[in-house]
């Protein structure tokens, strides 16, 4: 307690009282700034995930894309076997 009274003496209350608080608060400010990193990595990683989904949905729009146009295509095809059949 001595002490305490001999900073307070020294350098006064209001220094005192502002060193208090910074020491009481640097543990939870450091505690802070890890959560923050962890934060930061984890949406850095949903960030990487949703860039792989559009890719992969492009992907498959392209390919039932493609899919569709070989539907359309077996169609034509047929109507026109089927025409050609018909005119025999």
């Amino acid at each position: 307690m001595e002490v305490v009274t001999d900073v307070i003496c020294n350098v006064g209350f209001p220094i005192a009282v502002a060193v208090y608080l910074l020491m009481r608060l640097e543990p939870k400010v450091d505690q802070m700034n890890k959560n923050v990193k962890q934060s930061e990595n984890a949406i850095l990683s949903l960030v990487e995930i949703v860039k792989q989904d559009v890719t992969n949905t492009n992907k498959n729009t392209d390919a039932v894309k493609d899919f569709t146009k070989s539907i359309d295509d077996l169609k034509h095809e047929i109507r026109r076997f089927n025409n050609g059949s018909n005119q025999r």
